[in-house]
C-alpha cells in the first residue's frame, strides 16, 4: 500500500481537479483547492531535496523561467509599494494566483517522472476513459432531458453539464484529451475516445474551445503523418486558424461592443495603464484580477471603469475575465515581455519532449499550451483553476528532472 501511495494520491488529485467546480458548490473551502495544490510544491520539494541529500538540478530554460517569474514578482511588489493601490497582504494573495500555474508545472516535473508514468499509465488510462464515458453519457442525457440549466448560442444548447460554465467543461475535455495522449501507447487505437472528447468540446458552443479543438486536431494529423514536431512558423499558422475560428467572439468582445464591453474596456485601459505607469504597472491585485475585484481596486475608479457593467463594485462579474490585460496593467511592459518570454520557453521545453516512438507525450503538452494561448484571448487562462491540471500535464514526463 505504501508503494502505491503516490499513485493513489495523484489519482485522487486528478478526480478532484476535474470535478472541483461541482465540489466547490457544496464545499466552500474547496474553492481554494487549486491554490493549496500549488502550494504543495514547497513541502514536496523540501522532502525530495532532503532525501537526495540536498542535490537538485535544473536546465537553463527552467532557470530562465524562474528568473523571469522573479522579475515579475519584484516589478509587481515595487509597484504595490510605490503606488499603494493595494496593501501588501492583498498583493501577496494575488502573487499565488499569478504564479500557481508555474508552481504546479515545477511540482509535476518533480513527481511525474518517466518511470512513474510508465509504471502506472495503464491504470491511469482506465480512469481517464471511465471519466470520458461518464461525461459523454451525461451530455447525451442532458440534450434529451435538459437536466442542468443552460444558455443558448446560435440557437443551440451551450452544454456545461454540472460545471459552472461551458468553458470549465471545455477545459476538462482538453485535460482529458491530454491525459489520453500521455497514457495511451497507440493514439490511433483510441480514436473513438478522441472523437467523443471532440464532440463534447463542440457541444459547449464556445468559439475558443472549438478553435482549440480544431487546431489540436490539425496538429495531431500533421505530426502523425510527418513524424515531425511542429515548427514555430507552422505553430503561428495554426494560431491564425484558431483566431479565424474564434473571430466571432473576438469581434463581439473587442470590436462590436467597443463603447460598453467589459473585456474591451479592460483591454484598452490596460494599454493606458501601461503607458501611465511605465514600465512596471500598478502592482499585484490592482487590475483585471480576482483580488482586484474582491478588494475593489481604486484603479477602476481612476480610469472610470466602476460604472461599466460587470466591472462595478457591486457587480464584478467580468473583472477577472481576461488574462493579458491583467498582466499588462499590473506588471507593465516589463512584466508582459517577461511573461511572453516564459511562454516561449515553455514551448521550447515542449519541443524538446518530442520523440518519434512516443508522440503522445509531445501531443499532450502541445494541446494544453494551444488551449491556454487561445483561451487567453478572452478569459483568465493561465490563472484559471482549470489551468492547474493543464500545468500538471505540461510539466510531466520531463527529460529534465529537477531532482537528480
Amino acid at each position: 500500500m505504501r508503494k502505491n501511495l503516490k499513485y493513489y494520491t495523484i489519482l485522487i488529485c486528478i478526480y478532484l481537479l476535474i470535478f472541483q467546480n461541482i465540489i466547490q458548490q457544496y464545499i466552500l473551502i474547496f474553492k481554494y483547492f487549486d491554490e493549496l495544490f500549488a502550494l504543495s510544491l514547497i513541502p514536496v520539494f523540501a522532502i525530495k531535496v532532503a532525501k537526495n541529500r540536498g542535490k537538485f538540478r535544473i536546465n537553463k530554460r527552467d532557470l530562465l523561467i524562474i528568473l523571469l517569474l522573479l522579475l515579475i514578482f519584484v516589478v509587481g511588489i515595487i509597484a504595490n509599494i510605490k503606488y499603494k493601490y493595494q496593501p501588501l497582504k492583498i498583493a501577496f494573495s494575488d502573487v499565488l494566483l499569478v504564479f500557481k500555474f508555474f508552481l504546479v508545472y515545477f511540482l509535476s516535473k518533480i513527481i511525474m517522472t518517466n518511470e512513474f508514468i510508465d509504471k502506472y499509465k495503464k491504470k491511469y488510462l482506465w480512469h481517464i476513459k471511465f471519466i470520458i464515458i461518464v461525461l459523454f453519457l451525461l451530455t447525451i442525457l442532458n440534450y434529451i432531458f435538459n437536466i442542468w440549466p443552460y444558455t443558448e448560442r446560435y440557437g443551440i444548447m451551450s452544454n456545461k453539464l454540472f460545471f459552472g460554465h461551458p468553458t470549465s467543461l471545455a477545459a476538462v475535455c482538453i485535460f482529458l484529451m491530454a491525459c489520453l495522449f500521455m497514457y495511451t501507447e497507440n493514439i490511433k487505437k483510441e480514436k473513438n475516445f478522441f472523437g467523443v472528447i471532440l464532440i463534447m468540446v463542440l457541444s459547449t458552443m464556445r468559439s475558443k474551445a472549438m478553435a482549440s479543438a480544431i487546431v489540436i486536431f490539425l496538429i495531431t494529423i500533421y505530426i502523425n503523418k510527418s513524424n515531425k514536431k511542429i515548427s514555430f512558423s507552422k505553430f503561428g499558422i495554426l494560431a491564425l486558424v484558431g483566431v479565424i475560428v474564434a473571430w466571432n467572439q473576438i469581434e463581439y468582445y473587442y470590436i462590436t461592443l467597443a463603447d460598453e464591453g467589459a473585456r474591451e474596456k479592460l483591454t484598452s485601459t490596460a494599454f493606458k495603464i501601461a503607458k501611465d505607469y511605465f514600465p512596471i504597472g500598478t502592482g499585484f491585485g490592482t487590475y483585471a484580477s480576482y483580488f482586484s475585484a474582491v478588494y475593489y481596486s481604486s484603479v477602476y475608479y481612476k480610469y472610470h471603469l466602476s460604472n461599466v457593467y460587470g466591472l462595478s463594485p457591486d457587480k464584478t462579474l467580468f473583472t477577472s475575465d481576461t488574462f493579458w490585460p491583467m498582466i499588462l496593467g499590473q506588471f507593465g511592459i516589463i512584466g508582459t515581455i517577461s511573461y511572453i518570454l516564459i511562454i516561449a520557453l515553455l514551448f521550447v521545453n515542449i519541443q524538446k519532449s518530442f520523440e518519434n516512438n512516443n508522440k503522445g507525450i509531445y501531443l499532450s503538452k502541445i494541446c494544453c499550451l494551444v488551449y491556454l494561448l487561445i483561451s487567453s484571448t478572452s478569459e483568465s487562462a493561465f490563472v484559471h483553476p482549470m489551468a492547474i491540471p493543464l500545468a500538471f500535464v505540461i510539466g510531466a514526463y520531463s527529460k529534465n528532472r529537477l531532482i537528480s
